[in-house]
């Protein structure tokens, strides 16, 4: 009989590199509530959330912005209530990359999206992952602690935010740092601002 060799990862794990965009990702979530509320807390109280410590963020194509925390940039591109495409740079970095944050209207309340393209390699990659996904846990949180009284009928699918059907409360197991009241102990809040 014949011997087959299948080589696995000999070339290199190439997810996330596109042609155009250099080294690229995504993540997103679904958040319980309407897309003008969580357009408008995305682009005011959530701005620090996301983008840094900002008072607000220009409006104008080509404007530019930079957060106490030393992320610099301009603003590419923005649709009301849909999308907003900024260059983001940290101070460390020695090169910007594009990010973009949209919303959309979905059955069970609006979905996040993060983009962040012309990253330098994998690694750089791989670290703003990570990132953007405490990112997108932090949507979660914010959200579920806002839900309305009736939170049964929301039904986000992912993150902290998962709930029984009866009231609000988390259901075991599902990494809510809430208690039985659904509260966020003083140290979890601190942690999600």
């Amino acid at each position: 009989g014949r011997h087959v060799t299948i080589m696995v990862g000999y070339m290199g794990d190439n997810t996330g590199l596109t042609k155009d965009a250099g080294w690229e990702l995504g993540v997103r979530t679904t958040v319980p509530a309407e897309v003008d509320a969580v357009w408008e807390w995305l682009l005011g109280a959530g701005l620090p959330v996301w983008l840094g410590e900002i008072d607000a963020l220009p409006t104008e194509k080509g404007e530019s912005y930079e957060t106490a925390d030393g992320v610099r940039g301009t603003v590419r591109g923005r649709t009301e209530g849909f999308r907003v495409r900024v260059s983001w740079q940290p101070n460390d970095w020695p090169h910007d990359s594009t990010l973009q944050l949209s919303v959309k209207a979905a059955a069970s309340g609006t979905t996040i999206g993060i983009h962040h393209e012309k990253l330098a390699d994998r690694e750089e990659r791989r670290m703003m992952l990570g990132h953007w996904k405490n990112v997108a846990a932090a949507f979660d949180a914010h959200f579920a602690a806002t839900a309305s009284p009736t939170c049964s009928r929301w039904r986000p699918r992912s993150g902290v935010s998962t709930f029984r059907k009866r009231g609000c409360a988390p259901a075991v197991g599902s990494g809510s740092a809430r208690d039985r009241q659904g509260r966020f102990p003083p140290t979890a809040q601190a942690r999600l601002l």
